[in-house]
């Protein structure tokens, strides 16, 4: 027999690939650009000589269509732990080769013939958490802080009380005591309680005492309720941390307080003040200590990463308490600090007594069972793992990870914030730390981290929320919850929030309504931020200190000063844009931006911008002008150097006719500026709102629609006749 060889050509099909990057055509949006093929190169080379390093508000950005290949692929289980989103729900169920056409199994061999067919295998069920959903009622869930306070120096401890109170203290050693209401805290009363920084900070569980200490080698007892200051204890040594060691029922209260120089913690007595006894169960100064009321034990941690268990009972020794379930320490992950090389700065013991959380300078939260001493699990928040999952999320860019993705720059922000606060930590292993929290019934988690302060269910490792993440400004460290109801409140605040069924009492309203708030530190920050279930009011053209950033402290006199020079200057209301087109009349935002304003309003009386024309023109996104260059990539300050970005969360780019400074990247601003003809949100906190149009769309609508060429440059010069400021 013969046999006829058969030949198959197989012709791969070509298709246009659109790339991610885009052109730099000057201060301004770049436009997005087709990759090239050998069919292209020719063309695009004249454009590319023309388009120099310029930069500005990204363009709007477009959703791709997913093609058949992107349609099968199947994300991955998330190798980082801090990706508690991706975990919980994804599984390891597909392949994401760049080959066109469906995957083969993983079954298949490299032999001639169909493929087998791929085995079905049945997706790990997730655990479900009995009444989530109420229990995720009664947590805060806005995006954005509602509220923001004073110190008058950097916020270093926040707690909360049993009892409803909310005690901030600050470098100077100022303490403050407010009270939870229905839509917020009000201000009760404060103390110059120290001459030094304050170290340390505790509230007994009963809500009754609270004490403090400071590098003044003094240690303070207040009554929480009466607001007063009860004992007063000199010691010969710097306290470091201190922690209230005593049952609720108990006729007075137990102080422990250790040394940042010793290992020793010593034993007081609140009622007279007297030391009663000491414990020495650590070979380091002690860095964090929590309480654990149930089982009468104490946890520690001390500088060298070594944890240990206490009995808190009295007599105080070092034996290890009963109630737990091992007898040595290696049968547990006690070591595991020590095995890292890192130290444990805070210990948040659970409310049913059974679990505790750590957080350590590594930036790893860990989850422990108290009995046996293991951990649970741990959440690695280090600035590496969000690099890999800045990079991974950007190529996947799944729904369920959008959360987890930032823009460039703002990570790059982020990131160095994120460094100097490590630097500041290696300089001094007792600086502010980030805390980890546990709500009221234990099952969910609180954390503050770089991207936000998430909230996990620790049944499933599901992040359930994520505060503060469009809060780029802020690096939140400490953080309090409570979960309180506000019972009794004024009449007119419940009419202003809307609220009804309500049972009246004299000149007192009670209701039942769910407040939670949580109460938050930042990194280098003389303020300290509400989060609630309410995103803040819009408080666009309000008078300074009626926002959401409440001026509730005197300014010095050095900020008096600056404040009278800035009143004295005058920078004008408003503008009157003449144009070759017609008249745009501004509102210009000098209290909150007032280096801009000073800018645009001297470069406007100056005549800086007179005859310049409208160098960039995008349809149903923006027009460009204040380069005198007029191709985008010329223009300075009045002070002939960049100068910084101004950004206020009151001010955003949520409808057309908003004026905003063009940039090269962040605190690049120069003369340049542009006027959106939509809503831009994806340029807020990137460019300074400086002013808003009040009359004159219409022109800038014609500008818009006029007819540009390839680099978004009018054929027809439309050009600035002069600026007056009004």
């Amino acid at each position: 027999s013969a046999y006829i060889p058969v030949f198959v050509f197989c012709k791969t099909p070509t298709r246009t690939q659109w790339s991610t990057t885009t052109m730099d055509i000057g201060i301004g949006p770049p436009m997005p650009v087709r990759s090239k093929t050998s069919s292209d190169s020719e063309t695009s080379s004249e454009s590319e000589n023309d388009s120099e390093a310029m930069t500005g508000p990204p363009m709007p950005p477009k959703t791709a269509q997913p093609s058949r290949r992107d349609s099968t692929k199947k994300r991955s289980r998330s190798e980082s732990s801090s990706d508690t989103s991706d975990e919980s729900s994804a599984e390891d169920n597909g392949d994401d080769s760049d080959d066109i056409g469906p995957p083969l199994p993983s079954s298949a061999g490299n032999g001639i013939g169909p493929p087998m067919p791929a085995i079905d295998r049945p997706k790990k069920k997730r655990k479900q958490l009995k009444f989530e959903k109420l229990y995720i009622s009664k947590l805060p869930c806005a995006k954005q802080y509602e509220w923001s306070y004073m110190h008058r120096d950097t916020v270093t401890h926040i707690e909360v009380s049993s009892t409803a109170f909310v005690v901030t203290a600050s470098l100077d050693g100022v303490l403050k005591f407010w009270k939870k209401k229905l839509g917020g805290i009000e201000f009760v009363t404060k103390f110059q309680a120290h001459q030094g920084p304050i170290t340390g900070l505790s509230i007994s569980n009963d809500g009754l005492y609270l004490a403090t200490c400071s590098t003044d080698q003094h240690v303070k007892i207040y009554d929480v309720i009466n607001f007063d200051m009860i004992q007063y204890i000199k010691v010969d040594y710097i306290p470091s941390v201190c922690q209230w060691i005593h049952q609720s029922n108990s006729i007075r209260g137990i102080l422990a307080v250790a040394s940042k120089k010793s290992p020793e913690i010593r034993i007081y007595a609140s009622d007279r003040g007297e030391q009663l006894d000491s414990v020495t169960v650590h070979k380091t100064p002690v860095r964090a200590m929590a309480y654990n009321e149930k089982y009468q034990c104490v946890i520690s941690a001390d500088i060298s990463g070594m944890v240990e268990y206490w009995n808190a009972s009295m007599p105080f020794n070092s034996d290890m308490p009963s109630s737990v379930s091992f007898k040595f320490k290696s049968e547990t992950d006690l070591y595991e600090f020590a095995k890292r090389e890192t130290i444990p700065t805070s210990i948040i013991i659970a409310p049913s007594g059974d679990m505790f959380v750590t957080v350590s300078l590594d930036n790893r939260i860990s989850l422990w069972r108290f009995l046996s001493g293991k951990i649970i699990k741990t959440y690695d928040e280090s600035s590496k793992v969000y690099e890999r999952n800045q990079v991974e999320a950007a190529k996947t860019m799944t729904a369920d990870r959008k959360w987890n993705i930032l823009e460039s720059f703002d990570f790059g922000q982020r990131k160095a914030r994120e460094s100097d606060r490590m630097k500041q930590l290696a300089q001094d292993s007792f600086a502010p730390c980030p805390r980890a929290v546990f709500d009221e019934t234990g099952n969910f988690l609180l954390f503050s981290t770089l991207i936000g302060i998430k909230i996990i269910n620790i049944h499933s490792d599901r992040l359930v929320a994520l505060l503060g993440k469009e809060e780029n400004a802020e690096r939140f460290l400490s953080i309090a919850l409570l979960q309180k109801d506000g019972k009794e409140i004024g009449a007119s605040l419940m009419a202003s929030m809307g609220v009804d069924h309500v049972v009246t009492s004299g000149n007192v309203m009670v209701t039942n309504i769910d407040d939670p708030i949580l109460i938050c530190s930042s990194f280098r920050k003389s303020r300290f931020y509400i989060f609630s279930r309410r995103e803040p009011k819009d408080t666009e053209g309000q008078e300074e200190g009626t926002g959401r950033d409440i001026l509730n402290e005197k300014p010095s006199q050095t900020e008096e000063k600056i404040s009278t020079m800035s009143t004295h200057r005058d920078l004008g209301k408003g503008a009157i844009m003449h144009t070759t087109m017609g008249d745009i009349h501004m509102k210009l935002f000098g209290k909150e931006c007032p280096k801009s304003v000073e800018n645009f309003v001297t470069h406007c009386r100056n005549g800086y911008y007179d005859g310049l024309k409208f160098h960039r023109v995008i349809k149903k996104f923006m027009i460009q002008t204040g380069d005198p260059e007029g191709d985008g990539t010329g223009g300075e300050s009045i002070w002939g150097e960049e100068f910084a970005d101004e950004f206020d969360k009151s001010l955003r780019h949520d409808r057309p006719g908003t004026i905003s400074m063009a940039n090269a990247g962040p605190n690049t601003n120069g003369s340049q500026f542009f006027i959106t003809v939509r809503a831009c949100p994806w340029l807020d906190d990137k460019h300074t709102v400086l002013g808003r149009v009040t009359r004159g769309m219409d022109v800038v609508n014609e500008i818009e629609n006029t007819t540009a060429d390839h680099l978004d440059r009018p054929l027809d010069e439309i050009k600035i006749i002069n600026i007056n400021i009004v």
